[in-house]
């Protein structure tokens, strides 16, 4: 039955399937207002009322296609399990069909400018039905890093008001942080407390992903000094095999000439104790 469900989407969405599942018609509801919530949070932030036009800047636009695709897909899903829009089901939308086909003409809009206010199309906004990770995770990367220069931006002439849109784009990171891989999900935090307390000066040009990977990489250098001092064997080396090992893969050569460069003493040492602390 799930599989023959699962099947039908399909078939309905007409190839415009986001790998939504059949979920309980209630947490689909969910994700739809969860969704529009996210929807309603873009379009707040550039102070646009009843989504009368499209997000301006081109990161915020981004996030709305994605973000609309996904209404739009759940949506559809949800009203092959038996949605109407009186809900009739109990769990109300937060949003009504008006609303929908207002959102609707938003997204078309992304089409006829070509996602920017200039007029040309830009290749990031080629509307194809379906979107793949990779495109999805650079919507993201962009979103994040739209909200990030607000964060860091200085405007002496309008100092409270940017204070307010820099606490509006801090609320935006941490609400949607949960698109990083959940190993960067601490480092980004620990930026953006950092860059708030002002331990972080940030440089022009620099990014928000390139602080939390700074981040990732200082800690990993930590951990790896940590481990390879017991053993004598170069801390910068043992840390290039470490970036150049792929999909957990380690090139065994050059494992094997680190390991030659080990002190005998050390490892003696290290693993005698080892042995002692296990009986």
């Amino acid at each position: 039955m799930r599989s023959n469900l699962n099947e039908a989407v399909k078939l309905y969405c007409q190839g415009d399937y986001a790998n939504v599942q059949v979920d309980d018609i209630v947490e689909n509801i969910k994700t739809l207002n969860r969704t529009f919530q996210n929807i309603s949070d873009i379009f707040a932030s550039d102070r646009i009322e009843n989504f009368e036009q499209l997000p301006r800047s081109d990161a915020n636009r981004q996030k709305f296609r994605k973000e609309f695709y996904s209404l739009k897909s759940t949506l559809r899903a949800a009203m092959l399990q038996g949605l109407k829009w009186n809900n009739e089901f109990g769990a109300p939308l937060n949003f009504e069909e008006r609303t929908y086909r207002i959102l609707t003409k938003r997204y078309q809009d992304l089409l006829s400018n070509g996602g920017g206010g200039g007029g040309k199309k830009k290749p990031g906004f080629d509307m194809q039905t379906n979107l793949s990770t990779i495109e999805m995770d650079k919507i993201d990367a962009e979103y994040l890093e739209a909200q990030f220069k607000i964060v860091t931006l200085k405007d002496v002439n309008a100092q409270e008001e940017q204070l307010i849109r820099q606490a509006k784009a801090i609320e935006e990171i941490k609400k949607n942080i949960g698109v990083l891989p959940a190993a960067k999900q601490k480092f980004a935090r620990q930026v953006l407390e950092d860059v708030k307390s002002g331990m972080l000066i940030v440089e022009d040009g620099k990014t928000f992903l390139t602080y939390i990977q700074e981040y990732s990489d200082r800690v990993i250098k930590r951990t790896i000094e940590n481990f390879v001092v017991n053993f004598g064997i170069d801390a910068d080396v043992f840390y290039e095999l470490y970036m150049n090992t792929v999909d957990g893969e380690v090139d065994t050569v050059k494992l094997e000439i680190i390991e030659k460069t080990a002190d005998v003493d050390r490892v003696k040492a290290y693993f005698g104790t080892k042995s002692v602390l296990s009986t």
